[in-house]
């Protein structure tokens, strides 16, 4: 048996009942590291020492019957932005690389329930992008196409779980971050409702403003939706109570009239709706109100600065593609930014000229202030329609295409609606990995003249065989709802041949 293709909690049950040692699982995912990582690229802070000296512990204290929590003996990754004492958090900047003298509040519940950190994975530069590579660890591919990138911001956590280099991974999310890594590499992930885990403020990150950073969630990345409830419920701190979804009402939203989604992604939303309908759920069509402007007031939120923060933050290092396209959009200023938005869109580029350039510049206080005031009272008008409408959930694409190939993000600058809309509504949501791209649905035609359209029809290029997820979000700490729904989606597709997560001991093979 390989240890390292079992889920945490079957890691767990076997080493409180004595079928394998901590240790002998420890080093079990050390060897599967060591023979596949040099091709996926998703570990950048190997703590293998440290893992092998607590798994001894914990072996020691099953030999005495005592047992730390739920995780007991586990080993786990966690992506490198998040605080892990004695080791740096440099979010992909050179020179950034003081030592971290306490762990982040996520860190300590992991070890606290028992869970032994193995190693920290690759993050996008800056935690901003749907790629993950930076100057500090270099890039992170994707395990079902190397020529594919794992997505970002937390795209070595997505690879590594996929990779089977851990059962359980926690990463962050602020617009996508935890989710598109999920969607591309055929595994599931948790975006909770932003606060609910708590995390320390990072170290000399001043890139965005505190009130942006608020909407950033820390969630679980697994294989089984078993494990993102188990890991979601040491990570609050209670118990997470499933429900039957029978009589739910589920809306079943699309596109966001913007950037479509690919085929393959339609389908499987709407194959899934069909699953849940079967199980006794009321499908309705949904849509979220006023996407446009509430996609222009996000951008206008995380950009107020007018990239002063960046310029803070990164100084000397080395600044990839998306933190550079993303800092000259923000310091243009208005009188050149009304210029090249009349100019792109006479060039037939409407997505940038419309939904993103015209809202990206540096804000005013009163102008920042009054975006927030918008978000609030947007959050408040989306829970009045939910509500209103009895929609309890909503199912809908992560990401408008399959995994992108390598510097793909260069011209998708924009993601669509699908992720960035659920963090500027503080909603909670999950990623879960349904299908792959099948034959005769790989492209969907779109606007050529489009950069940001013919970007994501290069990506749906040769996508066949790629992994496809569907989201699934609710209203504000309605996690069990979401992972409810994810729950039974699961139990309907583990003995489908297109299930990526049971693929995933496949790769490499």
């Amino acid at each position: 048996m390989k240890l390292y293709t079992l889920s945490a909690i079957e890691l767990a049950k076997g080493i409180r009942n004595g079928e394998f040692t901590s240790l002998e699982v420890v080093h079990s995912f050390i060897e599967r590291i060591k023979s596949k990582n040099q091709d996926i690229n998703a570990i950048a802070i190997p703590l293998f020492d440290k893992a092998c000296a607590e798994a001894k512990r914990c072996d020691e204290m099953v030999a005495r019957g005592e047992f730390l929590g739920p995780l007991h003996g586990v080993p786990v990754t966690v992506k490198e932005s998040i605080h892990v004492a004695g080791t740096p958090s440099t979010w992909g900047i050179e020179g950034k690389d003081d030592l971290l003298k306490e762990d982040d509040p996520s860190v300590e519940r992991l070890q606290n329930a028992g869970a032994i950190i193995l190693a920290k994975t690759n993050p996008m530069q800056l935690l901003m992008g749907c790629e993950t590579f930076n100057p500090v660890y270099g890039r992170t591919n994707n395990p079902w196409n190397l020529q594919r990138t794992s997505g970002g911001s937390s795209g070595g956590e997505g690879a590594a779980v996929a990779s089977m280099f851990s059962a359980l991974g926690i990463g962050t999310d602020i617009g996508g971050s935890i989710r598109t890594p999920a969607h591309f590499c055929g595994v599931h992930g948790l975006k909770p409702t932003p606060g609910i885990v708590p995390q320390h403020p990072p170290k000399r990150i001043t890139h965005i403003r505190r009130e942006a950073g608020a909407m950033s969630s820390v969630g679980p990345i697994a294989r089984t939706v078993a494990d993102l409830k188990l890991a979601f419920e040491v990570l609050v701190g209670k118990e997470i109570n499933l429900q039957t979804i029978d009589g739910l009402k589920i809306g079943v939203w699309t596109t966001d009239h913007i950037l479509p989604p690919s085929r393959s992604i339609i389908r499987a939303i709407e194959e899934a709706a069909g699953v849940l309908a079967e199980r006794g759920a009321n499908v309705v069509a949904y849509e979220f109100p006023l996407m446009k402007e509430s996609m222009q007031n996000f951008y206008g939120i995380m950009c107020a600065d007018g990239g002063k923060g960046v310029e803070e933050t990164l100084g000397a290092s080395k600044w990839e593609y998306p933190v550079q396209k993303l800092h000259s959009a923000q310091r243009l200023g208005r009188g050149k930014r009304k210029l090249a938005v009349s100019v792109l869109k006479l060039l037939g580029q409407q997505t940038i000229g419309s939904v993103i350039l015209p809202f990206t510049g540096a804000k005013t206080e009163e102008e920042y202030q009054q975006l927030l005031l918008h978000r609030e009272q947007y959050r408040d008008q989306v829970i009045h329609d939910m509500q209103a409408k009895g929609v309890d959930a909503v199912i809908c694409p992560v990401f408008p295409t399959p995994a992108l190939f390598h510097n793909g993000s260069r011209n998708l600058s924009y993601e669509g609606a699908y992720n960035s809309l659920i963090n500027y509504l503080g909603f909670p949501s999950g990623a879960f990995s349904y299908s792959f791209v099948k034959s005769g649905e790989e492209v969907l035609e779109r606007n050529k003249r489009d950069i940001v359209q013919k970007a994501a029809m290069d990506a749906e290029t040769g996508s066949r065989g790629l992994p496809v997820a569907v989201q699934i979000i609710s209203r504000p700490h309605k996690e069990n709802i979401v992972l409810s729904i994810m729950a039974q989606l699961e139990e309907s597709s583990r003995e489908r041949s297109d299930y990526p997560p049971t693929r995933c001991a496949l790769l490499f093979e």
